[in-house]
Formats: C-alpha cells, structure tokens, sequence
C-alpha cells in the first residue's frame, strides 16, 4: 500500500493538498455554486449563484490548520457528552449537510473508479518497504555514530596534553624564581 490512512495523515494530506491547490488557484477567478458554498458555511445572496473557490480554499487550509495546531477543536469542552459521541455528532452533522450537495445523478461521497495509485508513477511495495529499512538502518548508523563521538570525546579530555586540562604548578613557580633572580641581578648593577 503507498499510503496509510491513520486519521493524523488524512488530516496532513489534506492540509498539504488544499494548500497546493491554493497555490493553483490563487488570483483566479474560479467559483463554486451557491449550494456548494450554503455547504461551506456560507449564507448566500438572493441574486447571487457564484462564490469564490479561492475563498473556502483558503477558509478550509485555515480551519485544518488550526484543528491540527489544537487552536480550534470538533469537541466542546461545556458539552457533557463524551468526546466519542460529540465527535460522531459532528461527522453526522457534516454527513447531513454534505447531503444537500446530492443530485439524482450523484451522491456526495460517490467514489470514482479511477486508480490514483498509479498518478505518481509505477511504485512497488517491495520498494517502499526497502526504503524504509534502508532510512531505519542509516539512522540506527548515525545514532551509533554520535555515541561514539562522545565517548571519544570523554577520553580525549582527560590526557594531559589537551588545552583544557590546568597547567601543573612546577611552572608557575619557575615563572616566580626568575622574577626573583633578575631583581638580584638589577641590585649587584647599582
């Protein structure tokens, strides 16, 4: 299978579809049907039948946006029913509205018979699986890798001739013993 389908990728492919076809669509003037955008939350005008696409586009790339960042939720929190049934509330209600978008000729969640699969080119699943094994073991190497490092760098800090490592006090007492001895030697001068 080239795709999974768990809920948080549903959400990510479509935030990231809706935002290319934002990008597509952006400055042009494509619209949508007054049904369609009564659908989309939208009250319509009297004499108007024709909404901009871009709008909900943009609307909707907001509204997954802000569902994903947690900033806006399908439950509420005032509402004593559990979230599973405030979410099965919410799907019902979407469900009951979408419906108004049904014609005898089709319904709003007809599926087409067209093979998407093939859309990005021939993919094998032996191939995906092999490229994921191949991104697991380069990881495993790098991690590897960076726990190496730092154990080297532990035993490099402790040899004596690394910079980090205080000078012994022999020196500093050879720095004081010449001092001393050109001060000496500054007296027998006068």
């Amino acid at each position: 299978m080239m795709y999974a389908d768990d809920p948080s990728l549903v959400l990510s492919r479509a935030y990231v579809a809706l935002n290319e076809t934002r990008k597509i669509i952006k400055g042009k003037k494509d619209t949508i049907s007054g049904d369609k955008f009564h659908v989309c939350g939208g009250k319509r005008k009297k004499d108007k039948d024709d909404y901009s696409l871009e709008r909900q586009v943009t609307l909707a790339l907001r509204s997954i946006r802000d569902i994903i960042k947690e900033d806006k939720s399908f439950f509420d929190d005032e509402d004593k029913l559990p979230a599973k049934k405030q979410m099965k509330k919410v799907l019902a209600d979407s469900r009951a509205v979408l419906a108004d978008l049904d014609t005898d000729a089709q319904k709003w969640d007809h599926s087409d018979d067209e093979d998407v699969d093939n859309l990005d080119g021939l993919i094998d699943d032996d191939d995906e699986d092999d490229a994921e094994e191949e991104e697991e073991e380069e990881e495993e190497e790098e991690e590897g890798d960076e726990e190496g490092d730092e154990n080297e760098d532990e035993e490099e800090d402790d040899e004596e001739g690394d910079p980090d490592v205080a000078p012994e006090d022999d020196d500093e007492e050879g720095d004081e013993e010449d001092d001393e001895d050109g001060d000496e030697e500054g007296d027998d001068e006068e």
